[in-house]
């Protein structure tokens, strides 16, 4: 009986171990975010309650909500600029490399200098712009055919992709700067995909040396434009 418990006492520990490390990686694996799965559960939520959305009181309460979370969000990003404008850094640089669209390098990848003021301005001039047009889509879609789902799905989205950029970690909550996702430049945005992060979960190796080779295919085409630009001197 003895040697039996300790079977189950071992196995037990070796099971809890396996599963705290698959546990680990997924929270480790690039693109894993609660915010891919707020949707998917706000639609579920919202079916098995039965609430009618397309009542004249709950949509009336979904387009003050659309409202409110436009507003904060325009705001949250305002006070960034303000505080970076007057209080930014313009001693450290960082490079990034971008796509020219103008001049002798239109369409090369070119690493450009930045302050890290400027920086962080260049950042939120791109990220009210993709609000600004979301907000425009959300609403020619609502107005036109009166759906009040994309207002409800970007009143909860909105906020929580505002308060999640690093601009705002940085800049309102006091994050440091100097490692992890809050590091200049920051990681480049994508959609999110519950596949892509599921396949990432069980490879993040072969995710971290995908990054890896966008990483050596900028640099490879910014070393192409000095050799061209020596060339031309």
């Amino acid at each position: 009986q003895t040697s039996s418990h300790s079977a189950v006492t071992t196995f037990a520990h070796r099971s809890r171990v396996v599963l705290v490390k698959k546990s680990n990686k997924m929270s480790e694996a690039p693109g894993m975010s609660m915010k891919m799965f707020v949707v998917p559960v706000m639609m579920l939520g919202l079916n098995f309650s039965k609430i009618d959305v397309n009542s004249e009181e709950n949509k009336l309460k979904i387009q003050i909500a659309f409202v409110t979370a436009s507003v904060f969000t325009v705001l949250t990003y305002a006070v960034v600029t303000v505080l970076a404008l007057f209080k930014g850094d313009t001693a450290r640089m960082v490079k990034v490399s971008e796509k020219q669209l103008t001049g002798e390098k239109a369409g090369e990848e070119v690493m450009v200098e930045y302050t890290y003021r400027d920086y962080d301005l260049k950042q939120v001039r791109t990220k009210m712009t993709s609000i600004f047009v979301a907000m425009a889509i959300t609403s020619f879609i609502h107005y036109k055919w009166g759906t009040v789902h994309p207002l409800l799905i970007q009143s909860v989205l909105q906020p929580m992709n505002a308060l999640s950029d690093p601009l705002a970690k940085i800049w309102l909550m006091g994050a440091d700067d100097s490692k992890g996702s809050n590091k200049r430049p920051f990681a480049a945005e994508k959609p999110p995909s519950i596949f892509s992060s599921f396949a990432a979960a069980a490879d993040p190796k072969k995710e971290e040396e995908k990054e890896k080779g966008h990483e050596r295919k900028a640099k490879g085409a910014a070393n192409k434009s000095n050799v061209k630009r020596r060339i031309k001197d």
